[in-house]
C-alpha cells in the first residue's frame, strides 16, 4: 500500500478497507486531507488507464450499480487499469484536515492533479483517461485546461494524457450519462475524409 504527499510516493498502511477487491490507495493533498479510493490492475500489460470518480451528491459506488455490473466493472473488463477514487468529503475519503474547515472547487481541481500524478507514476507508458460523472468530470476538464495554459506550476503537472506523445484535448459531455476526458491524436485534414 502506499500513499502519496504532496507529490512524493511514500509507504503507508491504507487506513480503508477495498470495496471491490482493489488494492487500497491513499493519496494525501497538500491541505492534508487524505483521498480514498482503489486499483484495478489488469494482468496483462497496461496500455490505458482510467481515473474514475463521481458526481457532487454521490460517492464512488455510484459508478458500480448494481454491483458487478456498473461502470466500474465494465471498464475493468475492457483490460485497463482503472484508479477508482472518492472526492475529498465523499464516500471513505476525509470531509477536511481539521474539524469545520471547508474546501472549494480549485480544491477539487488540484485533487485531479494528484490523482492523475499516481497514475502517471505507476503507468508512465500509458495513455491515461479521466472519465467521470458530474462534478468528477468538470474538474478533471478543468485540471487539463490549466495544465495546457500552463497555469499549474510545480508539482502534480502531469497531463492526463500520455507524456510521451503529442496529444490535444478532446472532451465529450453529455447530460444523461457521466461525463468523460478523453486526450487523442488530434487528426491530419487529410485522415478526417
Amino acid at each position: 500500500r502506499r500513499s502519496t504527499v504532496a507529490g512524493l510516493i511514500t509507504p503507508s498502511n491504507a487506513a480503508h478497507r477495498a470495496l471491490r477487491g482493489g488494492e487500497p490507495v491513499e493519496l494525501v493533498a497538500k491541505d492534508g486531507v487524505r483521498l480514498r479510493g482503489e486499483l484495478f490492475v489488469p494482468r496483462e500489460p497496461v496500455r490505458v488507464a482510467i481515473l474514475l470518480s463521481h458526481a457532487m451528491m454521490a460517492n464512488r459506488r455510484s459508478l458500480d450499480r448494481p454491483e458487478g455490473k456498473g461502470l466500474l466493472s465494465e471498464l475493468r473488463r475492457t483490460g485497463a487499469a482503472v484508479l477508482w477514487m472518492d472526492l475529498r468529503g465523499h464516500g471513505q475519503s476525509d470531509l477536511a484536515n481539521r474539524k469545520g474547515a471547508s474546501w472549494n472547487y480549485d480544491d477539487h481541481v488540484a485533487d485531479v492533479g494528484l490523482m492523475v500524478a499516481e497514475l502517471a507514476q505507476r503507468f508512465p507508458d500509458a495513455q491515461r483517461v479521466a472519465v467521470g460523472h458530474s462534478l468528477f468530470g468538470h474538474a478533471a476538464l478543468a485540471h487539463q485546461i490549466r495544465v495546457a495554459e500552463g497555469a499549474i506550476a510545480g508539482g502534480n503537472r502531469s497531463p492526463i494524457h500520455s507524456p510521451r506523445s503529442n496529444r490535444r484535448v478532446t472532451a465529450a459531455s453529455r447530460s444523461a450519462s457521466p461525463s468523460s476526458a478523453a486526450w487523442s491524436r488530434k487528426r491530419s485534414p487529410a485522415s478526417r475524409s
